[in-house]
């Protein structure tokens, strides 16, 4: 097959954050969107003056300017994102309350449909090493247990986004979706951008393919469809957010159950070791409950949004984007009873290893009490020599107290085995 191309692409690129409405008022205040003149912001850059005389400076590390378009104060936030003043490829960023992020580029020519991946991969690459430093230490710290990372540079490379494709064209002639994936010449050109393709729609001279990691529409919809289109590319981005959320929490469930296993055989350094861990995983089922209740309420906003635009409600595109909303309802509402579960089982594990724990002190505190009764008859003996003692009086009461030693010594060797390092 011959090379095909996109004519004149946007692409949007949608990724899910941790907002909500304080978040977002304190971005737009600091980037003064609601000032009546605005100028670009710069953020994560470093650097000193190299020449005051011309006004050049030397940047330390890189970063991103942004600069409002438009806002309401605690609803949304459309921006500009740049490396550079000068820079022509400038991103169109579009933020709201509920945590919907979407970064859009749009080229006026032709360009390879390969070549989309990856300037697809390049947009989600800037915008976590452009937009992630804006983020609060709180909203970080919700993402990184979200993806189950503790550094920042993993939490780049592990964002789950899902991207969309408008394009004029693609070089092949569409009469519907059904007719385009059946022809075998064509079915597989969009693969490279979709992947596998799971649900397909012919609307409004429009063709919309929905794959597992981007969807493309080739015609020009107007602006209820690009609106619809809006929604469905911000629902598969939320399904990609709630598998990897799963997927962290399961993780996490496997080391509960491997943990509550070991804990009648484990010694007090290990018991200390897992009550360690226990205190970790707490503290990202909190925060993972924490991301849960903004998933749903995310999805209820959205749904109510959906709810409320009664055009197109008959479309098959339509009915399927709020059955998919309504199954990431019935998941967060799962995952909640998931959490309050865990939660349970983590402190019956504490329960079990606070007993275990006593146990061994209280094992070990028996056989220091017998040593020191050990010692003292020895001390005895010792008095007994003084005051004159015969040898076979002495060797009579040494003969009684060996099994005593020997449990002396093998009680000494457990405590050793029990604590050491374990203080």
């Amino acid at each position: 097959m011959d090379t095909k191309y996109f004519v004149n692409p946007k692409l949007v690129v949608c990724e899910w954050i941790p907002m909500g409405v304080n978040n977002l008022v304190s971005l737009n205040r600091h980037l003064g969107s609601h000032k009546k003149y605005t100028a670009p912001t710069a953020f994560g850059m470093k650097g000193e003056v190299q020449n005051l005389e011309d006004g050049t400076f030397k940047m330390e590390s890189s970063g991103c300017f942004l600069q409002p378009v438009h806002f309401t104060i605690s609803g949304e936030l459309k921006a500009i994102i740049k490396n550079h003043h000068s820079d022509t490829d400038a991103k169109g960023l579009d933020i709201d309350k509920d945590g919907a992020c979407y970064i859009g580029l749009e080229f006026d020519r032709q360009i390879e449909i390969a070549h989309i991946k990856d300037i697809i991969g390049n947009i989600e690459a800037q915008f976590a090493s452009q937009f992630l430093p804006i983020l609060t230490d709180t909203q970080m710290s919700l993402l990184k247990c979200s993806y189950g990372t503790k550094d920042n540079s993993k939490l780049c490379e592990s964002l789950s986004s899902y991207a969309m494709v408008i394009t004029d064209g693609v070089g092949v002639n569409i009469t519907s979706t059904q007719e385009f994936l059946e022809d075998e010449s064509a079915k597989n050109l969009l693969t490279p951008i979709t992947d596998w393709i799971i649900g397909h729609y012919s609307t409004n001279e429009c063709h919309i393919f929905i794959g597992v990691k981007a969807l493309v529409c080739v015609g020009v919809p107007d602006a209820q469809l690009c609106n619809l289109l809006k929604k469905v590319l911000f629902q598969y981005t939320l399904f990609n957010i709630s598998l990897r959320l799963y997927s962290t929490m399961w993780a996490n469930m496997k080391i509960l159950s491997g943990m509550g296993q070991t804990i009648p055989n484990s010694n007090y350094k290990d018991l200390k070791a897992d009550n360690n861990k226990l205190a970790d995983l707490q503290n990202d089922f909190s925060k993972h409950k924490i991301v849960c209740e903004q998933i749903k309420k995310t999805v209820e906003s959205k749904l109510n949004t959906l709810e409320e635009d009664i055009s197109g409600k008959k479309s098959p595109l339509y009915l399927n984007l709020k059955k998919g909303y309504l199954e990431e309802v019935e998941k967060s509402q799962d995952r909640s009873v998931l959490i309050d579960q865990m939660t349970i089982d983590i402190q019956a594990l504490r329960d079990q290893m606070q007993q275990r724990m006593s146990l061994i002190i209280t094992k070990n505190g028996e056989r220091l009490n017998l040593t020191l009764l050990v010692l003292t008859i020895f001390s005895v003996i010792g008095i007994g020599e003084v005051l004159g003692f015969s040898t076979d009086k002495v060797l009579l009461v040494t003969v009684v107290l060996s099994p005593f030693i020997l449990f002396v010594i093998r009680g000494f060797i457990q405590y050793r085995k029990d604590y050491k390092d374990g203080k």
